[in-house]
């Protein structure tokens, strides 16, 4: 009896899983198309400008030239999302510490939060190796711990730590922000579903979800309103 009940929850859950991914799908392949077109023609302005309405050694060409790679990598996130979503992503799979993108991306994040108040405690060992495309791994550790800056505007504390677990490695995102309210809990992952008001536009852990996902893992948030939040991604050791 008890392990039916078990059955049919875990079916049930999957269902959810499988809603969830179909309207992701509806979204990506709704929006890339919008998106790409004007994205198309604003590389095609700033080729013109660079090649006929500037100088070479003029100083700005630098800035074109960081805004056209920021289109590329806009376009680049469409085109994973719109795949993924397919059921077609092919992802770079490598074997790696879980340690690495995590160092890297709080390398990258930590001078920014510091400027806004925020201190970054590190809890990150080598906890084991997983496979997995280890720029997708930078994008989501990279959203979660935005998000968790942006949930403290006043200033605060980010803990990012890891562990093993049941085969799986663990990585906790913690802040100590305004945390989440229970009603909006069990809609994090939804696209579209912000509570960032124009500021936000909720893709970014719906898509974060999609990826983690997509190799086998979880993805879990705990909070309490006021008192921060936890966001914790499973994802199996590759030896396991």
């Amino acid at each position: 009896m008890a392990r039916s009940l078990a059955e049919k929850e875990k079916a049930e859950k999957r269902l959810v899983e499988i809603e969830r991914m179909a309207a992701l799908g509806k979204l990506a392949g709704s929006v890339s198309h919008e998106i790409n077109n004007p994205l198309a023609t604003m590389k095609n302005y700033i080729y013109v400008m660079s090649k006929n309405k500037m100088a070479e050694e003029d100083p700005n060409q630098r800035y074109l030239k960081i805004i056209d790679g920021e289109i590329d990598r806009v376009a680049k996130i469409i085109l994973d999302f719109n795949e993924f979503y397919k059921g077609i992503m092919v992802a770079a799979l490598e074997e790696f510490d879980m340690s690495v993108p995590l160092h890297e991306v709080l390398a990258f994040c930590k001078e920014d939060l510091a400027t806004k108040g925020i201190t970054v405690e590190e809890r990150v060992a080598e906890s084991g190796k997983v496979m997995a495309d280890k720029d997708k791994l930078k994008q989501v550790f990279l959203n979660l711990i935005k998000n968790a800056g942006e949930a403290m505007p006043d200033g605060g504390r980010i803990i990012v730590a890891t562990r093993k677990e049941n085969g799986r490695i663990h990585v906790s995102v913690t802040d100590t922000g305004t945390g989440i309210k229970p009603e909006h809990i069990g809609k994090v992952f939804d696209p579209f579903f912000t509570t960032k008001g124009v500021k936000g536009f909720g893709l970014g852990l719906s898509v974060t979800y999609g990826i983690i996902k997509n190799f086998g893992g979880d993805i879990e948030v705990e909070s309490e309103a006021g008192k921060g939040a936890t966001f914790t991604v499973m994802l199996p050791t590759y030896s396991d």
